[in-house]
């Protein structure tokens, strides 16, 4: 079976549509499946890998699913000394901080502004009519712009992959949903396509409106157009078995752009192949049963990866990206677990691992404050330590 991803999904979807939108957005979308991007002139192998310095995503609660957030409020006590060991053990400069709760983007914001690190700030204002995307996102930008004031480097991202996660463009509560109404072939491209870009201009007006900084948006690579209203390029970009030999070229073409190129999200779960799916590696559960189960033929592999963001890492230092954030730093809602069968952790980027108040022995994240690290930890720490 095919690997699917967001890219491959989202072309296909867009190239069946029977009124295809008249945008070069909606064009690239349509293309995309049947358009490659050339690949670079030297392999990667041939080319001395750069250091590009690892920067990490951090979870303050977004909201993936309506009305579930990744972490609950109680988990705020955690962010300071988690965000200082990103600091500390990790060795990182830069850090990307992203939720849906005001107040959640506000606390985090300052303790990294203590903390002392160059800030990126995402807002995730998924499920929301747009007044209320435009309200939160005002609130976070006046607060960036008081921090950027003061002399911390900030910049602001309005947000991730709309498409799929705001509100009235398609629909469904969830990832899940939205992408079954997608393969039903149930979406209008032409108007979703007019309000997705049309969206994006008003929040880029709402966050120019409060914050003199500048100002970003993150998607999947494909979705060119989609960065016409912001200062910098944010990209989730995977490096999976289908975008391994076009990788750094893909990243050199939008930077032909003129505009700085940020690699958003990369990153691999622990579990031997998961390098070979990419940004769909968490799809490992059989819901068949209950409580859910791992998929047969799953096997934690913390060392592949390791290997896979060492190896992504090296890639992005070989093209015209600036800045690379690792996703991520923790994953609480994908604990780990002494039971292969609900090993959870093993669907989750995390590059530390959580436990659950099961009876087992481990300290309970949601009680403690408990993570451990994986190798993919100490191979970064490494990495910035330029050891």
């Amino acid at each position: 079976m095919p690997v699917i991803t967001r890219r491959t999904l989202l072309a296909g979807a867009a190239a069946t549509a029977t009124t295809p939108a008249p945008t070069a957005l909606a064009a690239r979308i349509a293309n995309a499946a049947t358009t490659p991007i050339a690949t670079p002139a030297a392999s990667p192998e041939a080319t001395p890998i750069a250091r590009m310095p690892c920067g990490v995503k951090y979870d303050l609660g977004a909201e993936l699913a309506r009305n579930e957030l990744t972490r609950p409020a109680s988990h705020e006590r955690f962010f300071r000394d988690e965000l200082t060991a990103i600091r500390d053990q990790l060795h990182c400069t830069t850090v990307d901080l992203y939720g849906s709760e005001p107040d959640r983007l506000l606390a985090g914001l300052g303790i990294a502004a203590d903390l002392g690190f160059d800030i990126h700030l995402q807002t995730r204002l998924n499920f929301l009519p747009e007044a209320e995307m435009r309200d939160r996102l005002a609130t976070a930008a006046a607060e960036a712009e008081r921090v950027r004031q003061a002399g911390i480097p900030v910049v602001l991202d309005v947000g991730c992959e709309y498409l799929l996660f705001a509100d009235g463009l398609i629909a469904g509560d969830d990832f899940s949903e939205k992408v079954e109404v997608i393969e039903a072939g149930k979406v209008d491209w032409e108007a979703t396509i007019g309000q997705f870009t049309g969206l994006l201009q008003s929040l880029a007006d709402t966050a120019r409106a409060h914050f003199n900084g500048r100002i970003s948006y993150s998607d999947t690579p494909d979705m060119t157009g989609a960065w016409d209203a912001f200062d910098i390029i944010g990209i989730d970009h995977y490096l999976s078995a289908d975008t391994r030999t076009t990788y750094v070229a893909t990243i050199d073409t939008l930077a032909a752009s003129g505009k700085p190129v940020w690699v958003k999200e990369f990153g691999c779960p622990a579990w031997n192949g998961a390098a070979e799916a990419g940004g769909m590696a968490w799809d490992i559960l059989d819901d068949t049963v209950d409580p859910p189960q791992i998929a047969d033929g799953i096997v934690r592999d913390e060392a592949s990866q390791a290997d896979a963001i060492v190896e992504t890492l090296g890639l992005i230092g070989q093209s015209k990206a600036e800045r690379a954030y690792l996703y991520e730093f923790i994953t609480t809602g994908s604990p780990r677990n002494t039971d292969p069968r609900y090993d959870y952790d093993l669907t989750g980027y995390g590059i530390v691992s959580t436990w659950d108040d099961d009876g087992d022995g481990h300290q309970p994240y949601d009680t403690t404050g408990f993570w451990e690290p994986k190798e993919a930890f100490h191979r970064v720490a490494a990495w910035n330590a330029g050891t």
